[in-house]
């Protein structure tokens, strides 16, 4: 069982575990990094810490539209930003209830029914700092 934050990509619904989020802020333009990557946005000052925004519309090849939060996620390499349209509720989903992906070079886990449809579970376990 777990808890997920739900969330809206190109008027999708998405959701990530909510255990690996630390905070949501409301959207900030980053500051480009040249040579990064074309999923790294740019990067914010938060409190004294540079965090890496990575554009999830890119990495899941849907139609960036204007964001108006950002995810502040733990990862592996320390925190990452990710750009959302809208925040949707947290959702208790049972391991049993996800569909899991066929595709393991995906960030998809899979998907979990929802009170408004299908959720698409998501995990950016990706290195976003390569060419």
């Amino acid at each position: 069982m777990g808890n997920w934050l739900t969330f809206e990509l190109g008027g999708e619904s998405y959701g990530c575990r909510l255990n690996t989020i630390k905070e949501v802020v409301n959207f900030q333009t980053p500051v480009p990094v040249p040579g990064a990557s074309h999923l790294v946005e740019g990067v914010l000052n938060l409190r004294g810490e540079i965090v890496p925004v990575v554009s999830a519309t890119r990495l899941l090849d849907l139609v960036d539209e204007p964001a108006k939060f950002i995810l502040v996620r733990e990862s592996k390499s320390g925190l990452m930003g990710i750009p959302v349209q809208k925040l949707g509720e947290i959702v208790n989903i049972d391991e049993h209830q996800i569909d899991p992906s066929n595709h393991s070079d995906s960030a998809v886990i899979g998907t979990a029914p929802g009170e408004h449809g299908l959720i698409i579970l998501i995990n950016f376990k990706v290195d976003f700092f390569t060419h």
